[in-house]
């Protein structure tokens, strides 16, 4: 595969779409976790109020994913003999026309979709990889992509990945989740649903790590995707199915390879989770991410998903290694022109560790609102705050409050 060159890669732009981003991050050349699919024509980019789904290619899938990144869409669907859809700030629009077979769909994936990711689609269900776009004018659309299988056939969720990675003031994030990245270990958990920044996030709090402290970062991803060149950090990036085997092998082997900060993408199963705590113990960061609505969930889910007989070792374990809880959703902005982040904070002090050891974690929406000056936010002051600021509306605030009522009232005092 050819190297990626960074002087053909697009002007950067943010995850969570708001503003061009200043750049923190550049890429450098990769290995065998992209597939680069040359000669697709970019059409000219659509602008102002006028600008309609007929503008969008309909007769290729390349052609479409370059249109959506120069347009900086947040995502493409595309599913077998059904019309795609993109999403540029909040809602998808379907793209009359460009519906594509199972076929025509593996051949857009390239080289990326390898014989090994070919049989855990077949044996799992879905896979993930990371392509590269050659637009024909030389652009370089660099994608996440997830494969899955669904009723009507084959079906792939293409998510843009910018060559910079956001940082906190683009990504509308409070600055006080810095004071994360001095900790000298624990675990510190970003939750929330599918699509609301999660990794976005994280990447931002160690590209912080990366320009401001000496450290040894190892990240785990399952596909790499912001792309870290060392700055007074030296960044080791590894990929699941190409340099490790999993999670839980690759973090096993982190703890020989002398890291300061391991990032884990996700947690997704107790082996991983286990290794994970054990890091945090033994003097790593650890940044990873969680599916999760909420703190208490999080912190609930961390725990249940050991034997009922290990969990009472794993409470102290939790109390002990976590540092900081953060739950993230995104929402749309009030000028429509893309998403912000509402954040629940719970940092790890003598209040919330008892609660998670003596089983009490429903007790934590108490503590957030009484400890604020440790750091805690409730969701509904991040609610309030976006609403204050302008940036969201008094409807989607109220829509997404834990207590609708006491929003309310604080909304209107």
């Amino acid at each position: 595969l050819p190297p990626f060159d960074p002087s053909q890669a697009a002007p950067p732009a943010p995850a969570h779409p708001r503003e061009a981003p200043s750049a923190v991050a550049a890429p450098r050349t990769r290995g065998r976790i992209e597939a680069v699919v040359t000669g697709v024509a970019a059409p000219a980019p659509m602008r102002g109020a006028d600008a309609t789904v007929w503008g969008w290619p309909q007769d290729s899938i390349h052609a479409l994913l370059a249109a959506a990144y120069a347009e900086r869409a947040s995502d493409v669907l595309v599913a077998s003999h059904t019309a795609a859809r993109v999403r540029r700030r909040v809602d998808y629009e379907a793209v009359p026309g460009a519906t594509f077979d199972a076929e025509t769909l593996i051949a857009a994936l390239g080289e990326g979709f390898t014989e090994a990711r070919r049989a855990t689609l077949a044996r799992e269900g879905s896979v993930d990889l990371a392509i590269v776009v050659r637009a024909a004018s030389g652009l370089l659309c660099r994608f996440r992509v997830n494969v899955f299988r669904q009723l009507s056939g084959l079906s792939a969720a293409f998510r843009p990945i910018w060559d910079t990675v956001p940082g906190f003031a683009e990504l509308n994030l409070p600055h006080d989740l810095l004071e994360l990245t001095d900790l000298p270990h624990g675990l510190v958990l970003i939750t929330g649903p599918t699509g609301s920044g999660k990794s976005t996030t994280l990447s931002a709090l160690v590209e912080h790590i990366n320009t401001t402290h000496q450290r040894h970062i190892i990240t785990l991803e399952d596909p790499i995707e912001y792309v870290f060149r060392d700055r007074l950090s030296l960044v080791h990036q590894r990929e699941v199915g190409e340099h490790v085997g999993s999670f839980a092998h690759g973090l096993r082997a982190a703890l020989r390879e002398a890291p300061d900060v391991i990032l884990v993408g996700e947690m997704r199963d107790v082996e991983t989770i286990s290794a994970a705590l054990t890091a945090a113990e033994t003097g790593h960061l650890v940044l990873s991410t969680m599916h999760a609505g909420t703190v208490q969930q999080a912190l609930d889910r961390l725990i249940d998903v050991f034997p009922e007989g290990a969990q009472p070792q794993v409470r102290v374990q939790v109390s002990e290694a976590v540092r900081a809880v953060i739950s993230q959703r995104l929402l749309p902005r009030a000028d429509h022109l893309g998403r912000v982040p509402a954040l629940e904070i719970a940092r790890m002090n003598t209040a919330v560790s008892n609660l998670v050891r003596d089983q009490r974690t429903h007790q934590l929406a108490s503590v957030l609102q009484t400890q604020r000056s440790e750091g805690m936010r409730p969701l509904d002051i991040s609610l309030a705050e976006l609403h204050r600021l302008g940036l969201i509306t008094r409807d989607v605030a109220l829509r997404s409050a834990r207590d609708r009522r006491a929003l309310e009232a604080t909304l209107s005092a």
